[in-house]
């Protein structure tokens, strides 16, 4: 999946939470009847309830159709919205365990970063790493236009990124050129720079 799918994807999903839950109707869609594990239900039971859980829900008496009255859509949708946001963040994470899995991939065992601590790594290292992470399909290098006050040492630092990333600097270059002809933006005002994002 590219980085604009992505993107368009989850703002899609966000849209049709946040009207699932304004409209407040305690339903769930009859596909997920025979669907989820008892186990998966009280994960997501978890996730709604907290601490509170047993307060409201019977868990050793009732079976799953029972349990599954106590979820909506809305809660669904959260719970694997959150989920798929887990999965970003900790792919993105260094551990030494997804280092080697890289290595292996692309045939590289004997690889230096193997046998370096990830603890030790510097600049250097952390760039060949990302060279083969996107050899290895597993991150891509994307564009974003930013503010002129923001340099491309400070792109992971900022807590406001940029409504859309493209894939390639040319789509980027597109984008800004819309920007200053339309007059929305001056040509001192934004540039251009990359960052690294995870594709899984």
């Amino acid at each position: 999946m590219n980085i604009t799918t992505h993107q368009v994807i989850q703002h899609f999903l966000t849209v049709l939470l946040e009207k699932l839950q304004n409209e407040k109707v305690h339903e769930l869609d009859s596909f997920f009847d025979d669907y989820f594990t008892k186990d998966e239900i009280i994960t997501m039971l978890q996730n709604v309830y907290g601490d509170s859980l047993e307060e409201h829900v019977k868990i050793d008496s009732q079976d799953n159709s029972e349990l599954l009255t106590f979820l909506s859509n809305a809660d669904v949708l959260q719970f694997y919205m959150q989920r798929w946001e887990l999965n970003t963040q900790q792919s993105t994470a260094l551990h030494p365990v997804k280092v080697m899995k890289t290595l292996e991939q692309l045939g590289l065992q004997t690889h230096y970063l193997a046998s370096k601590a990830i603890a030790f790594w510097d600049e250097y290292d952390h760039s060949n790493y990302r060279s083969l992470q996107i050899k290895a399909g597993k991150m891509k290098r994307v564009y974003g236009i930013y503010d002129t006050m923001v340099k491309q040492q400070d792109v992971y630092k900022i807590t406001s990124q940029p409504k859309r990333f493209f894939e390639s600097y040319d789509l980027a270059k597109e984008k800004l050129q819309e920007f200053i002809d339309s007059g929305t933006f001056k040509e001192d005002e934004i540039h251009i720079l990359y960052r690294y994002l995870s594709l899984s």
